[in-house]
């Protein structure tokens, strides 16, 4: 009967299959330094995009194009639905970035830089829009919710004889109805957020 191969020595298996092969040992490490390099600049509160530039020009030309594929790939996965209006910032990290990799194609010309602007300026009011939707659709959902909200108090009030009044956000059923209804708007807008995402990357590749 033919022993079971434990998931450790498969795991070293691969990895020694990887360690033979110094094409996909020098493609993982240009990987990691396009995500890094990509990385770095987004999250660092000090960094610019003069910086990024000044190590993107310091980088082989052969190994160029496998670095730029891994910093458009982090940067595109870094375009995402806002939290709140201080994604302005982060906005124009993500827009500086894209102008710097549009400039290292050879194909780049105004035109490209001006579809770059043209795009991130979509981008923001998709993120504006976005966020004033959510705002909306917490009051719509407050108005919607009240009578059943209304029915609780008084039952409450019912049950223990003094006046109870809730606030929608402390009521279980609440929270879950408005992020029923978040989920679905964040579906609406992530459609529109993909195919901006599309454009970028072809923008870019």
């Amino acid at each position: 009967m033919a022993r079971i191969r434990s998931a450790l020595e498969i795991a070293l298996e691969k990895t020694e299959s990887v360690e033979s092969d110094p094409e996909k040992i020098r493609n993982n490490e240009l990987t990691k330094t396009g995500k890094r390099l990509m990385g770095s600049f987004l999250f660092d509160h000090d960094s610019t995009v003069e910086a990024l530039g000044d190590k993107l020009n310091k980088i082989p030309d052969a190994d160029k194009p496998l670095i730029r594929e891994h910093m458009i790939e982090t940067l595109l996965a870094n375009i995402s639905l806002p939290k709140d209006d201080l994604y302005v910032q982060n906005l124009g990290k993500l827009k500086g970035a894209a102008e710097l990799l549009t400039s290292e194609t050879e194909s780049s010309n105004s035109g490209t830089a001006e579809s770059v602007t043209q795009l991130f300026i979509q981008l923001d009011q998709l993120y504006q829009q976005y966020l004033q939707s959510h705002e909306q659709m917490l009051e719509m959902a407050k108005q919607q919710y009240a009578p059943h909200l209304k029915q609780k108090e008084e039952q409450l009030s019912r049950q223990t004889g003094q006046q109870v009044t809730l606030q929608p956000e402390q009521d279980p059923d609440f929270l879950k109805f408005l992020e029923a209804n978040y989920k679905q708007l964040e579906k609406s807008f992530q459609e529109a957020l993909q195919d901006l995402r599309d454009q970028i990357k072809t923008l870019l590749s």
